[in-house]
């Protein structure tokens, strides 16, 4: 098309959303002709009575939208929301390419403005810490123009590395940041020969207790645990959710249960097979393996195989009910914002803490919905005064730590109670994306969990 091109609307800002901004952002700079468009929307439209925040089925009215008026990036109030710190990434007109692990072009995207005002620091982290940094000097880079710049550094076979850049206006505010991983960690993790032993219908290894339904639910008597864990397949619907959530709801997959078919013991292994079913069929066929290793650790490993009338999952992976004096978390993944498979522009990889407890971690939206996940984490640590839970994988998962089970999430913000008795983690094998499908199409098949056949595996640790 030769004519220019701009769009009303092409990303839609209701609730935890804009997560594929990335690609039209791609789509826009391949071409001369597509000059842009706009999000719907700035601003959230909702009313203030007796200090609870109102909308659509809240005032006896027949008929209505529901929230369907709350798409802003900013509430009512103009406190802004977790997704426009991704939108101010996106639309920065200072972008970096990785060219190789030592290489990488800088490219000003401005048409008039040269980059004479901006100052560049570029910093290597090993394991989320600062080990190198340097100012590179791009305030002669012309509309339009690019520069290749090298980075020297040495890796550490086993060690997450990351080099990172941010460029900073004469405020001193970061105008853009750009991440990028250049070796991944790596955990050498022993497996050792331990006894199980069984106890009725229940089974310990190397100090886990682990119950007939082949879930975890103790370690050495210290109650960690507030119920036992539980194979999860849904998330707290998002609104981008709302065209699929009456496929999932017609499966029932709020109401799924590891129902186990076969126990034994293969070795030093505790081998579960079964099924993951809803209230009405089968979701999956489902292997959990438990295995002890040094450390006094356990190896945790899920095979699952998704029958084939689903054409997508939420999410999949082994959810945690602890005790609500777990209220600190540190990880190794992407932070410090909530960050998911198509929305961590805002965020980097690195090595963040946080408390569990706080409602921006998981973000109170006012219709409350999925929040504070964190995508491609390999380490998380969960701390109470008396004890820490480590979960470690050489495979990425998104990492949750929040105060809320997935039922917990109540249709409006003023209803959520942060001070919750327990502390929910959550180690997914994948979450599937955001995108921005309440008004826009449906999320791309590439940020989805479709694959059928999936296994998951991962290293819990109790320590003092």
């Amino acid at each position: 098309n030769k004519k220019p091109l701009i769009q009303c609307e092409y990303s839609h800002a209701m609730g935890n959303s804009c997560g594929d901004l990335e690609d039209y952002d791609q789509v826009i700079e391949s071409s001369n002709c597509y000059c842009g468009g706009f999000i719907w929307e700035l601003i959230n439209h909702s009313i203030i009575k007796d200090g609870k925040q109102l909308y659509g089925g809240d005032f006896n009215e027949y008929l209505h939208d529901g929230n369907f008026c709350m798409d802003g990036l900013v509430g009512i109030d103009r406190k802004l929301f977790p997704e426009i710190a991704d939108v101010k990434n996106v639309f920065s007109r200072i972008k970096v390419r990785k060219l190789d692990n030592h290489h990488y072009e800088i490219k000003n995207c401005y048409y008039f403005i040269t980059l004479e005002e901006v100052k560049c620091l570029c910093f290597v982290e090993l394991d989320g810490k600062v080990i190198a940094n340097q100012e590179i000097d791009v305030s002669k880079l012309k509309p339009q123009e690019k520069m290749v710049v090298e980075i020297q550094y040495e890796i550490i076979k086993e060690k997450a590395a990351t080099i990172n850049f941010d460029f900073i206006d004469k405020e001193n505010d970061i105008i853009s940041h750009a991440n990028f991983i250049v070796n991944k960690p790596s955990y050498q993790i022993k497996e050792v020969n331990k006894q199980i032993i069984k106890n009725g219908y229940q089974f310990e290894i190397n100090g886990y207790k682990i119950n007939y339904q082949g879930m975890i639910y103790d370690y050495n008597n210290r109650v960690l645990f507030n119920e036992p864990a539980s194979l999860q397949v849904n998330r707290a619907y998002i609104d981008n959710d709302r065209n699929e959530m009456y496929i999932w709801n017609r499966y029932d997959i709020n109401n799924v249960k590891f129902v186990v078919h076969q126990t034994k013991i293969v070795n030093d292994t505790l081998v579960f097979k079964g099924a993951l079913n809803s209230r009405f069929q089968k979701i999956a066929d489902v292997v959990i393996k438990y295995q002890a290793v040094e450390n006094n650790g356990i190896k945790v490993t899920i095979s699952s195989k998704v029958d084939e009338y689903l054409e997508y999952l939420p999410r999949f992976g082994m959810s945690f009910v602890l005790f609500a004096d777990y209220n600190k978390a540190n990880y190794l993944g992407y932070g410090p914002n909530e960050a998911y498979i198509d929305k961590h522009q805002a965020s980097h990889f690195g090595r963040f803490e946080m408390n569990v407890f706080d409602n921006n971690n998981c973000f109170n939206y006012p219709k409350p919905q999925e929040s504070g996940s964190h995508f491609n984490t390999y380490e998380a640590e969960i701390k109470s005064p008396y004890n820490k839970i480590r979960f470690v994988s050489n495979n990425p998962y998104s990492f949750q730590a929040i105060p809320f089970k997935v039922s917990e999430f109540e249709d409006h913000a003023y209803k959520m109670n942060y001070a919750s008795n327990h502390c929910i983690v959550n180690i997914d094998y994948m979450m599937s994306g955001i995108g921005s499908g309440s008004c826009g199409p449906r999320l791309a098949k590439k940020y989805r969990l479709e694959k059928k056949k999936f296994t998951q595996e991962f290293y819990i640790f109790v320590e003092k």
